[in-house]
Parts: structure tokens; C-alpha cells; sequence
């Protein structure tokens, strides 16, 4: 059976990092009395500047695999922003390319 990575974040991180930053004091101001919500600012973010991909793998095996080699930053870009790994040791990492 066919396994895909999926490398998530939980939404307080990515409103912390992603989406605070962004925010107008007028903003935050809304969000504490309850006239608008954070989760919304975190979707309309997502939806207009972030994006996915995936990949079937073969396994669960390769999928985990794949995945500690994203999160290592093994690849030419480097760890990602959100949700890296704790350690990073290249040695064990397999080559997907």
C-alpha cells in the first residue's frame, strides 16, 4: 500500500510564527473582544501563502524516511520553518531523488 508524508504543524505554531507577526494592532485588538477569531487569519494565511505537495511511497518505511530527511533539512533548502527536527544526523538518511 502506497504511504504519503504528511509533515504538519498544529495551528497555534503556525499563528505564532506565521501569522502574528502580520498582525495590525486594530487586528489583535478584534481578536481579544471576540470580534474575530484567530483560526480565521490563520486560514485566510494558509490559503494565500502557503501551498502543499506530496509524494506516494511505497511503504511506510520510505515515508518515515523521507519524512526525517525533510525535517533534518537533507535537501537544498534546508530544514523547514515550521516543525524541523530535533537533532540533525545526515548519515542515516536516505537519498530520494
Amino acid at each position: 500500500m502506497p504511504a504519503v508524508v504528511v509533515v504538519a504543524t498544529n495551528s497555534v505554531y503556525r499563528s505564532d510564527r506565521l501569522v502574528l507577526p502580520n498582525l495590525v494592532q486594530e487586528d489583535i485588538a478584534a481578536i481579544a473582544s471576540g470580534r474575530h477569531q484567530m483560526d480565521a487569519f490563520v486560514r485566510r494565511y494558509i490559503h494565500e501563502n502557503l501551498c502543499y505537495r506530496f509524494v506516494l511511497l511505497p511503504d511506510g518505511s520510505a515515508a518515515y524516511a523521507l519524512e526525517a530527511a525533510i525535517k533534518s533539512g537533507h535537501y537544498e533548502h534546508g530544514p523547514p520553518l515550521l516543525n524541523p527536527a530535533r537533532i540533525v544526523n545526515y548519515q542515516h538518511l536516505p537519498t530520494f531523488r
